[in-house]
């Protein structure tokens, strides 16, 4: 399942960069670009979209639209997903308890954290590591 998920991200990725020269003359298209990196690097901090925006020099709701528009997600979603899938890799290659990852991704509570995982995931943490460390499942 997380190797599917890398792959697919990956495929899309390559998809994207062979796609920059045409997509740089859409409006708005490097400031997303830069912002979606940022965001990946950056995704143990706490975010608000009104830093976001002002980081782009737009308002919160021409953020949002531009946004939405570039990934099909709001911007909360995003930074969720990114979020949830360094922990799921982060799971499969540490010991780290849900405790710590919640602290670490600024989740208010540790249920909160399983609770977002199992609805992105369809498992909980704790499933998710067990099934693929010992063969179950891992891999996709």
């Amino acid at each position: 399942m997380l190797t599917t998920s890398i792959f697919c991200e990956l495929v899309c990725r390559w998809a994207k960069y062979c796609k920059d020269e045409i997509n740089n003359t859409i409006p708005y298209y490097s400031v997303v670009k830069d912002i979606l990196f940022f965001i990946n690097n950056n995704i143990q901090l706490n975010f608000s979209i009104h830093s976001l925006a002002e980081k782009c020099f737009l308002s919160e709701r021409q953020f949002r639209e531009v946004f939405r528009q570039f990934t099909g997600v709001s911007p909360k979603q995003y930074i969720c997903q990114q979020k949830l899938k360094r922990i799921a890799m982060t799971l499969i290659t540490t010991p780290v308890t849900i405790n710590a990852l919640a602290a670490d991704f600024n989740y208010s509570s540790p249920f909160q954290l399983s609770r977002d995982f199992k609805k992105y995931f369809g498992v909980s943490p704790k499933e998710y590591r067990s099934k693929t460390s010992n063969g179950g499942g891992g891999g996709g």
